[in-house]
């Protein structure tokens, strides 16, 4: 058996108020922020426009925990989008977010 914690990439997402909201309504519904990060690449790592950080403070953190591979698609977004993982992962989860509101709403 493989030791999965060598598997996985653990990530520091600092997110806005708003975006951390958003993510907390998640967890209360079962969904881990590791999942949200994961579906979030699987789903928007080969869109060509994601959304740009803004520069709104970030200072609520989370944690996240993806694949390899996951973490291989994000390093592919970092050199399109000319920036830092950490950049390219709070897009993505930016535009994963934004996207799924109304979705996200729904739930509760």
């Amino acid at each position: 058996m493989k030791n999965q914690s060598s598997e996985q990439i653990r990530f520091f997402l600092y997110l806005t108020r708003d975006q951390a909201a958003q993510v907390g309504r998640l967890r209360a519904a079962g969904v881990s922020a590791s999942t949200i990060a994961r579906q979030a690449i699987r789903k928007y790592h080969t869109s060509p426009s994601l959304l740009i950080e803004d520069d709104t403070p970030r200072p609520e953190r989370s944690n996240a925990y993806i694949s390899v591979d996951d973490a291989a698609a994000l390093d592919s977004v970092a050199l399109r989008e000319g920036c830092s993982r950490a950049q390219a992962l709070r897009r993505i989860i930016a535009t994963y977010l934004l996207t799924n509101a109304s979705a996200i709403d729904a739930l509760f």
